[in-house]
């Protein structure tokens, strides 16, 4: 069975690898206009395809150091919690029982 997933990763990568790519060059000689909060501007797609495939890579890799840090954090506390168990007294202290009535009372 995973010898059959390995293929099908495989070959579902590679197809949307090559339409990507396909994707990329069919838009190498067009003009966009974009506005960002200003005047319109003509770019050329392809740098803004490129820049958007950038971007997507961008938030991948923080997202993935986002959920690493987390991970971390997740471990040193579970470690202090363990530390705290460790070093806690086996046996509670004792309390005093309760004053049968008020000290100022007679």
């Amino acid at each position: 069975m995973e010898n059959f997933k390995g293929y099908v990763y495989t070959i579902f990568s590679g197809v949307l690898l090559a339409a990507a790519a396909i994707f990329t060059a069919l838009q190498w000689g067009n003009m966009s206009d974009i506005t960002a909060f200003g005047p319109l501007v003509r770019v050329p797609t392809i740098w803004l395809v490129l820049a958007s495939a950038a971007g997507g890579l961008l938030a991948y890799w923080l997202i993935r150091l986002l959920a690493r840090g987390a991970r971390i954090l997740a471990k040193v506390r579970a470690a202090r919690r363990a530390d705290e168990r460790k070093s806690s007294p086996a046996e509670p202290a004792a309390k005093e029982p309760a004053p049968a009535r008020a000290p100022d009372k007679p």
